[in-house]
């Protein structure tokens, strides 16, 4: 038979031990007061079809919930509005069985499109059938207050399938790990897209426990966001494989990343952000095989260290880029992708060989002030550097442009009249900080006119070592991206040592005006020679 509930307005639904949707395995001979039918297929095997439709008010159910229980039932939950709360363990899809030689399975759906929904003990998506979450809006609330370590998993058991569809809306997750795949399961995966949040304080697992030959999990992200407050960890036993496909949006790894801790697991990052707090290593244990490739998107280790472990562990570097990763503990094969070190600016030291093997690649390099580490971006590397691909050198912001008077990026004829009109006093026209307005801050605006680079800017015989490689530098980068310097400064050239690569600033030549503005040029030149003049004869 088929049964639908109906909670909207200011109606209130509570119900003090479970509630099932979507039918009952009632194959216990009558243990449970209900009429036995035992195999029947009358009976044990009929199908039925369960609907609960919340739209508003409040519902509490003190015990387990199931959508979709019976062998061959199915349930469906439709959240617009309102607030549910569940004590007990809720499952979706809770029964699967092989009867006469037929699987029969229950199928379980929860389409949430807004709302609240708190659970105090863990959900199961696809416990023995196939369960199905459709977020896109509400918020989820997973707390464990029951306190069996575990919030949800997707995929629960036996031959069960489960997906977590969310594209928007809130998963909030404050106790309890996040499982995808447990145990022998045959399919688990999550999408996150559009603008979907999962946002945890604990683990999230990718192919976990297994207690059978195989266990499959994957993350998709194709939007979103993913911020998981614990470890990472893809396929935590020998019998899980785990995939994470990462191509947009944000994914932020609060503590360490395990990639293949005991099993195969794998992270395929072509776009969006992966932010790394902790520490990664990938093929953790004797047992594990894990990889990570990084084909597009940004990986910021934030200073964290990248490692392999004692079985089977990989980089592939394409694309994207490596950010500020603080010890790379391999060696590393640039194979198209730029590696950036530091934050803003800092250091990346590679324990190994850097191998640059696609003229594709390139090494990024932010100068931001003198010291070495600190001032601007290094690499450190303990083997042989085997340099191609491109050198390209950004100026960070080491503090504002000399004579750039009112910081607008630029050194323009607003900032020789600020000189011009405040000459002697205080206020704009103040390039240097020493609060009056002098001949001094004239010279900035005339060594810096016509610049709008806005950020450090390097004097003549600066100098800056981007690369030292212990085991010593092979070959050289194919080309250079250089940030433009004011007048009268230029880059020299790039210095290939028998261990480094240096960078120096030398002096060059102004260049002449063209004839259409050496005329403007005379003009605020004896204008502002006048204004001197006048002041000192006051």
């Amino acid at each position: 038979t088929d049964g639908t509930v109906n909670v909207s307005g200011t109606g209130n639904l509570q119900i003090g031990g479970p509630l099932r949707v979507g039918g009952y395995t009632n194959a216990d001979n009558g243990a449970d007061g209900l009429p036995a039918t035992g195999d029947e297929p009358a009976g044990y095997l009929q199908p039925n079809l369960g609907k609960f439709n919340q739209s508003n008010g409040v519902v509490k159910v003190a015990g387990d919930y199931s959508v979709g229980s019976g062998i061959n039932s199915t349930g469906v939950h439709t959240m617009s509005g309102g607030t549910l709360e569940v004590g007990g363990w809720t499952r979706i899809a809770d029964q699967e069985a092989v009867v006469a030689g037929t699987q029969y399975t229950s199928t379980g759906t929860f389409n949430m499109t807004g709302g609240e929904a708190t659970f105090h003990s863990r959900m199961g998506i696809g416990f023995g059938g196939t369960g199905t979450i459709n977020q896109t809006g509400g918020r989820m609330n997973f707390d464990d207050a029951s306190g069996n370590s575990i919030s949800f998993t997707i995929g629960d058991s036996f031959v069960s399938k489960g997906t977590y569809n969310l594209s928007g809306g809130e998963v909030v997750v404050t106790g309890g790990r996040v499982q995808i795949g447990h145990w022998h399961t045959m399919d688990a995966t999550m999408n996150v897209s559009g603008t979907g949040v999962l946002r945890t304080l604990t683990d999230v697992h990718v192919a976990s426990e297994s207690d059978g030959p195989t266990n499959k999990g994957v993350l998709n992200q194709t939007g979103g966001t993913v911020d998981v407050g614990g470890n990472l960890i893809v396929a935590l036993t020998s019998g899980g494989t785990g995939d994470i496909n990462l191509s947009a949006g944000e994914l932020h790894s609060r503590q360490n990343v395990l990639v293949g801790d005991a099993g195969l697991g794998t992270i395929t990052q072509t776009g969006g952000t992966h932010t790394v707090e902790g520490d990664m290593t990938m093929g953790v244990q004797a047992t594990a095989d894990g990889k990570y490739v990084l084909d597009g998107g940004v990986l910021n280790m934030s200073g964290g260290s990248m490692s392999f472990g004692a079985g089977i562990g990989s980089f592939d570097f394409t694309g994207g880029t490596l950010k500020n990763a603080g010890t790379i503990n391999f060696s590393l094969v640039n194979d198209g992708g730029t590696l950036a070190p530091g934050a803003s600016p800092g250091q990346t030291n590679i324990i190994g060989d850097y191998t640059v093997i696609n003229a594709a690649s390139n090494y990024q390099v932010e100068i931001a002030g003198t010291t070495q580490g600190t001032g601007y971006d290094f690499l450190s590397v303990s083997g042989i550097a085997t340099l191609g691909g491109k050198l390209e050198v950004l100026l960070g912001g080491g503090g504002p442009l000399e004579g750039d008077t009112n910081a607008d990026g630029q050194v323009n004829i607003v900032d020789l009249n600020n000189v011009r009109n405040n000459f002697g006093g205080a206020g704009l026209g103040d390039t240097n900080g020493d609060g009056v307005v002098t001949i001094t801050d004239l010279n900035n605006v005339r060594n810096n006119f016509g610049s709008s680079n806005g950020g450090f800017t390097p004097n003549v015989g600066d100098s800056f070592t981007v690369l030292t490689a212990a085991g010593g530098r092979v070959g050289t980068f194919a080309s250079t991206s250089l940030p433009a310097l004011p007048a009268g400064r230029a880059w020299g050239a790039v210095q290939y040592l028998p261990n480094d690569v240096r960078l120096s600033v030398v002096a060059s030549p102004v260049p002449v005006p063209e004839p259409s503005t050496l005329g403007l040029g005379c003009v605020l030149l004896a204008g502002a020679g006048w204004w001197v003049r006048r002041q000192k004869r006051r």
